[in-house]
């Protein structure tokens, strides 16, 4: 069994890193949507305070933000190669890295936000 071309593994890393950077945009949706609906009283449950449903909201942006930095784990190394690298893996990186970091600092703040909201978010409502 050959090796595959390295334009055909670079394709496919590409392909990766598209997907699992779209794949975060719903996650973010559902991150900051929950707790704004939650701080608004929207869906709330019969029997549930508004200030603790949005306080519990944040559990939900912190495991939103987190299943995001799963994904992002799984493209860093083609983002951020190491080691031995060919030009197209350079390519790729450089192609790639400035929208990887922003969408980093954005999970990392969703995260903060979350766990902010869901340790004193009874104090914000």
């Amino acid at each position: 069994m050959s090796k595959p071309p390295i334009d055909k593994k670079m394709f496919e890393a590409e392909e990766q890193i598209k997907r699992q950077l779209l794949y975060c945009i719903p996650l973010f949706i559902l991150a900051i949507g929950i707790p704004f609906f939650a701080y608004y009283s929207l869906f709330i449950p019969v029997g549930e305070q508004a200030d603790t449903w949005f306080q519990r909201s944040g559990s939900l942006t912190v495991l939103f933000a987190v299943w995001m930095e799963y994904n992002l784990m799984k493209i860093n190394e083609d983002v951020n190669p190491s080691g031995r690298v060919v030009t197209q893996q350079v390519d790729l990186s450089n192609k790639y890295k400035d929208i990887y970091k922003i969408t980093q600092f954005i999970v990392v703040s969703t995260a903060i936000s979350g766990t902010v909201i869901w340790g004193y978010g009874n104090f914000f409502k």
